[in-house]
């Protein structure tokens, strides 16, 4: 914990919906520019490493270029009917389903990982801007000087069950999403491991379920409100969902401690 201090800080949100929501609304008009810096960098990222690991990682292609190879084969050999073609046609047809699930699962859940300690930088703005402390661009990047390892891992294991969840059922994918909202502030702003965070996260979010919930859906709905302007407007209101988590966090855990930068 050497690079955690105590020190004085400004009245945290109570834990009601409506103070918890202005508390997010002022620290998100607060630290605009920042937000619109951090979705940029975040979005154009993400989509160059996810595009780069969707390449890399062995998906449908292959199963389609194999799937039209045996289906020649079987054209051209007179002895196959069509039904042992249909029949190895779907069994091939699953196996790519099989193999383009996994390869979003792993290609996703690596990209955030990568991207995790940059989330950060966006909580911790939003505590420095309540905490009236000086925000430097700098900031923006504090996830990758403190704790990095821990918050990487983080991000990991809760994207690779988030959408491990999407593709089972999407309820329980959204379920994960809302136990896993204040995770990376308990991480970071607590110095402790992911599997921690993880726990920790679990029980806070259950122990204050109708809270956070509405919040978290709220978060959810406001983030993706910019669709509705031709998605230009995702890059004013994305950082909304990230900023929240700040606001929740202090609310149900009190005010986090100083990060010595």
């Amino acid at each position: 914990m050497e690079n955690f201090t105590e020190v004085n800080q400004p009245i945290t949100p109570k834990k009601e919906i409506g103070s918890i929501l202005s508390h997010a609304f002022e620290n998100f008009t607060g630290t605009f520019l920042y937000a619109l810096v951090f979705v940029v960098i975040y979005l154009l990222a993400y989509f160059i490493f996810n595009g780069l690991l969707s390449f890399l990682i062995p998906g449908g292609g292959d199963y389609q270029n194999e799937v039209m190879r045996v289906m020649n084969d079987f054209v051209e050999d007179k002895k196959y009917d069509l039904n042992a073609i249909t029949e190895l046609q779907n069994s091939l047809e699953a196996a790519r389903t099989t193999a383009v699930m996994i390869s979003e699962v792993i290609s996703k859940s690596i990209t955030s990982a990568l991207l995790a300690p940059l989330v950060v930088g966006i909580i911790y703005i939003s505590y420095q801007f309540n905490a009236k402390k000086e925000v430097e661009f700098g900031d923006l990047f504090i996830g990758f000087r403190q704790n990095t390892a821990q918050i990487i891992i983080y991000g990991f294991i809760t994207t690779a069950l988030i959408q491990a969840g999407l593709e089972i059922n999407m309820l329980i994918g959204m379920y994960l999403s809302f136990a896993f909202f204040i995770g990376l502030p308990i991480v970071f702003f607590e110095n402790t491991s992911a599997i921690e965070g993880i726990r920790k996260s679990f029980s806070l979010v259950h122990a204050n379920f109708i809270t956070v919930l509405v919040l978290w859906l709220l978060a959810g709905i406001i983030s993706s409100a910019g669709v509705l302007f031709c998605l230009v407007g995702v890059l004013f209101t994305f950082p909304f969902f990230f900023t929240a988590r700040y606001s929740i966090y202090s609310a149900i855990c009190g005010a986090p401690y100083e990060v010595k930068s």
